[in-house]
């Protein structure tokens, strides 16, 4: 028979299946925030797979009440059971929680979907002349359009660095990151001039 941590652990588990399946759907063309917020959920999670929290102990309380009630078949205790201040209070606070968690959970579906149709039709209108440039470049290449990133297809050179061009508002923009590094963003002119227009530095390269 399968113990109480167990049975709360399989409901915990479908969750983070079903936000991982979310996330995955999602990871190569949603926002970096969006993809944040589906892995502070699934961390949030996993936790409880180990942790007693609020969460636990009201469905343990909860599922204890439930075999009280299966072995004594009276629902008259059942009812005076559960008008106990004490369990109601861990009820009214399970079920809280648990309509706090449904409502947060249908918020990032929707969310989700409308990012995904979003996506859908700003891919729909990616450049010709982009698609081919991807398919020639290697992975940690790419382009920026609409906010949105793209990368080449072709295995990466250099798992280090990632080069992206960007065109906003009439102006090319080469992005280059060197991961823990820098981020600094170039500005090409018509004649083939770059100029540094940006830089964000980390770790060593911090000033």
């Amino acid at each position: 028979m399968e113990s109480i941590r167990q049975q709360y652990n399989k409901v915990i588990q479908t969750e983070i299946r079903q936000l991982e399946r979310f996330r995955e759907q999602s990871e190569k063309r949603s926002s970096e925030q969006n993809t944040e917020r589906f892995d502070r959920r699934i961390e949030e999670l996993k936790k409880e797979l180990e942790e007693d929290t609020p969460r636990y102990e009201a469905f343990v309380s909860e599922q204890e009440e439930m075999s009280r009630h299966q072995k004594k078949g009276q629902q008259g205790k059942m009812m005076q059971m559960m008008q106990d201040s004490a369990n109601k209070t861990k009820l009214d606070s399970y079920y809280k929680e648990e309509n706090r968690i449904r409502r947060n959970d249908k918020y990032l579906q929707n969310q989700m979907r409308r990012e995904w149709d979003w996506l859908c039709t700003q891919d729909a209108r990616l450049p010709d002349y982009i698609k081919t440039n991807l398919a020639k470049m290697p992975n940690n290449k790419g382009y920026i359009w609409k906010g949105i990133w793209y990368f080449g297809h072709r295995p990466e050179e250099d798992s280090n660095n990632l080069v992206m061009f960007e065109r906003n508002n009439g102006e090319f923009y080469i992005h280059e990151i060197r991961y823990g590094r820098y981020h600094k963003v170039f500005c090409k002119d018509k004649n083939g001039r770059t100029s540094l227009v940006r830089q964000d530095l980390y770790g060593n390269d911090q000033v």
